[in-house]
């Protein structure tokens, strides 16, 4: 009775610690499975995030790159509308238009229109329009480069761009259906194919708009090609739509459209103003069918929310206008009454951690297989456990026996266990041969990498998992190491290949070791598959390869000492350093700023306030030599240690370029304040030549009839010549800024100056300055008015003559032939002219000669000759060295 309740008390506690062993692994194997979840959506976040940056980053950069070519093109649509010339001829031909009896055939036949198709068309070709369409006050369109739209309206109610000039705004237009046949790129005439106009308006002299001057862009050129730099990887678009969520821009899918029937099946059929950004509500590049027509489809959520004025961003997936599923980011901009988005396909941007998923799916079996093995086994184990139990019940005599027996099977079982759980939970196949070479045993790690079953390999030489010449080679290993004891692959790690069960082959790590199992040698071969390692070295090497490659700079450097890491061979030829002397170098030791300086820049990175820093800044070379880049500067924090990231672009033409727009709109202001100076000079002259003339003429009249003594006759002849040297005076002022008219013929440019030279030289002898002539051998005859280009070198000569002290000095006359003009040079050693005054001198009534010395107008009226003659003059200077002139003028009369 005492051995049965202490049998049953034992009983009790075994199931209990059973009920723990059970709970303990269901425990462990359920903490694996949180660790892994919470990992893979610790992954699955940081993939989002690079991909919300990196459209981010995409879209801010395609959008700046329009801005920045809009307010050029509106630029040259200003500078081309008011150039003289043109302007006069498009003031005229809207003149022209406003006759009763004026036809679309007397306006083609007009002298202005075919000088505007002469001349404006030519300078369309150089800023890169293909055409010019100009509008009167009521919308007619008076004059174009081609014939059909003169004499129509069709614009004004294809697009909204003459209302706003008509405003008094520069404009560029959308996008829109052509009112007329056009040419393609490659010359082929389409009708309703794609335009957009850069539209400025005309003002006639009293400063009234009368007109609208718009040139025709081609939207398939430069507008759709800065959306082409949009697109990310093999499935990314950057486009852009209207109000109406109409597509704005040339779709990267226009193949995929005409296979689905969006677009008309044909080569020149094109997707935009033809596609509205509607969600089909299934995938159309699959084959599938809607279920409601494509105008009554809702549209995507990403038009949806831009169409009402919102900027967006959304990773998770949305429909986009193919049904396919996509990540975006989009934006309302108001200030071109457009929305922008751009796309990536979810298939492309999550395609990483579709990997990493499947993986892994693949753990979570594996962990449920090695739960259930370990269950089975230890119910095995409980169930001999129980066996024993009955056994001792029977007979005390048995029960040392039994005891023996249970320690003995227990430690059995438990290194059978321990055993087999290490060998099917191993990554790595795990395979036993006898010294024949054949197979004793083989893990489930094993069947996962060559395909084949336990049963189809043990016993069967382990040769079969080899391909050539290792096939052939094993068993020689084998022999020659039992015989000599000469190691060739045992106790030795190396790759080799190995052999797939359908006889493909692939890249294996191998490991043979020896054992002896009493008095038999086995060996032990491990086996691990390195097809994946491989295939990510490679991608890893391809990778650094196009980094390397690339055109941009690119640095990588430790984020806490600042020293560079990498550098690609871009900004490494650039720069003019080799890898091993910037390995040296910090980051702010090739910018111009302090370390203080750089660690305050990059602070909001460190507190993770940015996630990219995109600034300006200058580049210094190993040479000294500065240069202006843009950079795009990020932490990586996961890396280990973390590190900074700078792809650097080289802004250098950029810069260039701007400055060239500066000059050219400095340019502008000075012409516009030049005509508004001439409008008051004009104005000036009128009201005060009336009051001057009865003046001289009540003189010349009382010295007629007045008879007086000679000393009042004297008197009255001073007056008379005093007002006629008013009367000069107010006609220079009102002729400084008025249109040229005269005789103009061919003339000899080097005969003209001399003349002037003869003209003057009773004084440039007098104050001891000499002349000296560097005349170009063959210059052309140019076509002007001789009086008025004499006035000019001799207010040139007369300029220099008085900026030259009492002590003498030297005038050089040059001139140089150029590529379809001359320029004639006008060079003193005289004091040179302040910089600050540089910028009036041809402004009326400007003057540094002192108050009794000049009127102001010289320079003024020799501005408005050359610029009628389509030439330019400008001026170089420097305090106490001289000043020189230099005029340039066309060949034949050709604008430059």
């Amino acid at each position: 009775m005492q051995k049965l309740r202490f049998t049953t008390v034992s009983n009790f506690f075994k199931n209990l610690t059973r009920s723990r062993n059970h709970i303990y692994i269901l425990s462990s194997v359920l903490g694996l499975v949180v660790i892994g979840w919470l990992g893979y959506r610790a992954v699955e976040a940081e993939v989002q995030k690079e991909e919300q940056n990196a459209l981010n980053s995409t879209l801010t950069s395609t959008l700046h790159t329009i801005e920045v070519w809009t307010e050029d093109k509106k630029l040259e649509a200003q500078v081309l509308a008011t150039q003289p010339e043109t302007r006069e001829n498009m003031l005229s031909l809207i003149k022209l238009s406003n006759s009763k009896n004026v036809t679309a055939e007397s306006l083609n036949q007009s002298r202005e229109l075919k000088w505007l198709r002469e001349h404006l068309g030519a300078a369309c070709i150089k800023y890169g329009f293909i055409g010019f369409v100009l509008f009167d006050n009521t919308g007619l369109q008076v004059g174009a480069l081609l014939e059909k739209p003169v004499g129509k309206r069709q614009l004004t109610g294809l697009s909204d761009f003459y209302y706003r000039s008509m405003q008094g705004d520069t404009v560029l237009s959308h996008p829109f259906a052509s009112e007329v046949p056009l040419p393609d790129v490659n010359g082929n005439w389409n009708s309703k194919f794609p335009t957009m106009f850069a539209s400025t308006p005309i003002h006639n002299d009293a400063g009234e708009i009368v007109g609208v001057l718009g040139l025709r862009i081609r939207p398939e050129t430069n507008f759709s090609r800065i959306l082409e730099f949009g697109h990310l990887g093999e499935t990314g678009e950057t486009y852009l739509f209207n109000r109406e969520g109409l597509l704005l821009s040339f779709s990267r899918f226009d193949h995929q459209l005409r296979q689905t029937g969006l677009i008309a099946d044909q080569d020149d059929s094109l997707s935009i103003l033809n596609i509205e950004i509607r969600d089909p509500g299934v995938n159309l590049i699959e084959g599938l069918s809607p279920t409601l027509p494509r105008n009554q489809q809702p549209f995507t959520l990403m038009a949806a929310s831009a169409i009402k004025g919102e900027s967006g961003v959304n990773i998770t997936g949305y429909n986009d206008y193919r049904g396919v599923p996509v990540v975006g980011v989009w934006k309302w901009v108001p200030k071109f009454n457009f929305g922008i988005a751009t796309e990536l396909d979810v298939a492309e941007a999550y395609k990483p951690l579709r990997t990493l998923n499947n993986w892994f799916g693949l753990l979570l079996v594996l962990l449920g297989l090695s739960l259930f093995v370990a269950l089975v086994l230890h119910q095995r184990k409980f169930q001999i456990e129980k066996e024993r139990n009955k056994a001792l019940n029977k007979t005390e005599e048995k029960e040392a026996a039994l005891n023996k027996l249970k320690k003995q099977a227990q430690l059995i079982l438990e290194k059978e266990a321990h055993l087999r759980a290490i060998l099917d939970n191993a990554i790595d196949g795990v395979i036993t041969i006898d010294e024949r070479g054949n197979v004793q045993s083989f893990n489930p790690a094993g069947e996962h990498i060559f395909g084949y079953t336990p049963s189809e390999v043990i016993g069967q030489n382990i040769k079969m998992l080899m391909p050539e010449p290792f096939h052939s080679e094993h068993d020689g290993y084998l022999t020659r190491y039992i015989k000599t004891g000469q190691a060739k692959i045992i106790n030795l790690g190396r790759e080799v290949v190995g052999r797939h069960k359908d006889g493909s082959t692939f890249p294996m790590d191998l490991g043979v070791s020896e054992m002896w199992v009493g008095e038999k040698r086995m060996f032990i071969g491990t086996a691990r598959d390195l097809t994946e390692r491989k295939r990510e070295e490679a991608l890893t090497t391809r990778l650094g390869r196009i980094l390397d490659e690339s055109v941009n700079e690119i640095y990588v450097f430790d984020a806490t000492t600042l020293k560079f890491t990498q550098v690609n061979a871009g900004a490494r030829k650039n720069m003019g350093y080799s890898l091993e002397e910037l390995s040296g170098m910090k980051a702010y030791d090739i910018k111009p700023f302090s370390k203080e300086e750089f660690e305050a820049m990059v602070e909001p990175l460190r507190r993770n306030e940015k996630p990219v820093l995109i600034f300006q800044t200058e580049h210094i070379r190993k040479d000294k030599t500065k240069y202006p880049v843009e950079v795009r500067l990020q932490l990586m924090e996961h890396e280990n240690p973390p590190i900074f990231v700078a792809i650097i672009q080289d802004i250098t033409e950029r810069k260039q370029a701007e400055e060239v727009l500066q000059k050219t709109h400095q340019q502008l202001l000075h012409s516009e304040k030049l005509n508004a100076a001439g409008k008051l000079s004009a104005s000036f002259a009128h009201e005060f030549n009336n009051p001057l003339t009865g003046v001289r003429s009540a003189l010349e009249q009382i010295r007629e009839r007045v008879p007086m003594k000679e000393d009042y006759q004297e008197l009255l002849t001073v007056g008379i010549k005093e007002s006629t040297r008013m009367a000069g005076l107010v006609k220079k002022l009102a002729d400084s800024h008025r249109p040229t008219f005269g005789h103009i013929e061919p003339l000899k440019i080097h005969d003209l100056i001399d003349e002037v030279i003869l003209l003057a030289g009773n004084e440039l002898r007098q104050k001891k300055i000499i002349i000296e002539k560097k005349y170009f051998p063959d210059v052309p005859r140019l076509e002007g008015i001789s009086d008025q280009l004499k006035q000019v070198m001799l207010n040139l000569v007369q300029n220099a003559w008085d900026a030259i002290p009492e002590k003498g000095g030297e005038i050089t006359i040059s001139t140089e032939r150029l590529n379809g003009t001359v320029d004639i040079s006008v060079k003193d050693t005289g004091s040179g002219i302040a910089p600050e005054k540089i910028n009036s001198i041809f402004e009326p009534f400007f003057t540094t000669k002192g108050p009794n010395n000049g009127s102001g107008l010289g320079l003024s009226v020799s501005y408005g000759i050359i610029k009628s003659h389509n030439g330019n003059i400008r001026v170089k200077s420097q305090l106490g060295e001289g000043t020189t002139f230099t005029v340039t003028l066309p060949i034949n009369g050709e604008r430059k």
